[in-house]
């Protein structure tokens, strides 16, 4: 990943780390980019539940 060091992604991304150690950006960054992308699917599958009918599993969704 060619991110800029400046770049508002980049600081999304990382939580703002400026340590030394590469290895530690990139646990940083994987755990933001796993966190991201489970927050955007549970919001996707909670509406899509509630469109379903399955109010339940839509606020369960929601919820995480």
């Amino acid at each position: 990943m060619n991110l800029k060091k400046n770049s508002a992604w980049h600081n999304f991304l990382t939580g703002g780390i400026e340590s030394a150690d590469s290895e530690t950006r990139a646990r940083a960054v994987v755990l933001n980019m796993f966190g991201l992308v489970f927050v955007v699917l549970a919001l996707l599958l909670g509406v899509f539940y509630f469109f379903v009918g399955a109010r339940l599993l839509c606020y369960v969704s929601v919820a995480a």
